[in-house]
C-alpha cells in the first residue's frame, strides 16, 4: 500500500484486507488470493515496488493464486528500464495467475 496508499483504498473498495507491507509474505498462506498493481508490464516481467517479488514468490511456493491488476496502457516494450530508481523491481510473469486490465495486453 505504499508509499502513497493507493492498496489501502482499493482494499476498502473491494471490501479486502489491506496487509502492512512488511507483513505481507508471512500472511500469504492465510488468503485465497494475492492483488498487486504494476507500474509497467512487458512480455516476461512486471513492475511494482521492492517487496512484490517475494510476495509473487511466496503465493507460487503456497499455491496461492497471484494477480496483478493494471491498466492497459502499462505495457511498455521493456518493463525494466524503469527498476533504475532503486525503489522499482521485476517479477517474472510466470509467477502470475493472471492479469486484469481494461484491456489487452500484447502478448
Amino acid at each position: 500500500s505504499e508509499p502513497g496508499g493507493e492498496g489501502r483504498r482499493l482494499a476498502t473498495e473491494l471490501g479486502a484486507v489491506c496487509v502492512e507491507d512488511s507483513d505481507a509474505p508471512a500472511a500469504v498462506s492465510d488468503v485465497s488470493a494475492v492483488v498487486v498493481g504494476a507500474d509497467a508490464i512487458s512480455t516476461d516481467a512486471f513492475v511494482n515496488k521492492v517487496g512484490t517479488r517475494v510476495l509473487a514468490e511466496t503465493a507460487h511456493r503456497t499455491g496461492t493464486p497471484f494477480f496483478v491488476v493494471a491498466e492497459s496502457y502499462k505495457w511498455l516494450l521493456d518493463a525494466k528500464s524503469i527498476t533504475a530508481g532503486g525503489a522499482f523491481e521485476t517479477t517474472p510473469n510466470a509467477l502470475v495467475t493472471d492479469f486484469l486490465s481494461d484491456g489487452t495486453f500484447r502478448a
